[in-house]
């Protein structure tokens, strides 16, 4: 399908987990590949823990974002393996980009990244999820 990159963060979406499913919800989830690659780390997961409604809707929300209706853009999902928070800095268009990291859920293994992004980041990062396929309305 596509990778949404935000930062030093990449989310690979391999394609809809349940491509045959007869109902929308099991037929929203993703099967992604997470890797977050900083100079002192390397963290790379992968499974079925996102829904493509959801990441669009933090398309939108970025898109509000960046055209400053709002201060913060927030991607909370149902199972939190990838939270980001994407706020306003300041007013010449710093973007402070927070990840939190959860590769097994429920585990105490957790990381906490942040980067600094400029605003001219964020078309591409919306245009990045508005390409997700949205699984066919049965």
């Amino acid at each position: 399908m596509n990778n949404i990159k935000i930062g030093q963060l990449t989310l690979k979406i391999i394609g809809f987990s349940y491509p045959k499913a007869t109902n929308e919800y099991d037929a929203d989830w993703l099967d992604v590949q997470v890797t977050c690659q900083t100079k002192y780390a390397d963290i790379n997961f992968s499974g079925v823990f996102l829904s493509a409604t959801q990441l669009i809707q933090f398309g939108q929300d970025i898109d509000q974002l960046y055209k400053q209706n709002t201060d913060v853009a927030y991607f909370s999902p149902m199972e939190p393996s990838v939270i980001i928070e994407l706020k306003k800095q300041g007013s010449l268009g710093a973007i402070v980009a927070r990840i939190e990291l959860e590769p097994c859920l429920g585990d105490v293994e957790r990381y906490f990244f942040e980067f600094l992004l400029d605003q001219s980041y964020l078309p591409g990062i919306i245009s990045q999820l508005k390409s997700i396929i949205t699984p066919a309305k049965n």
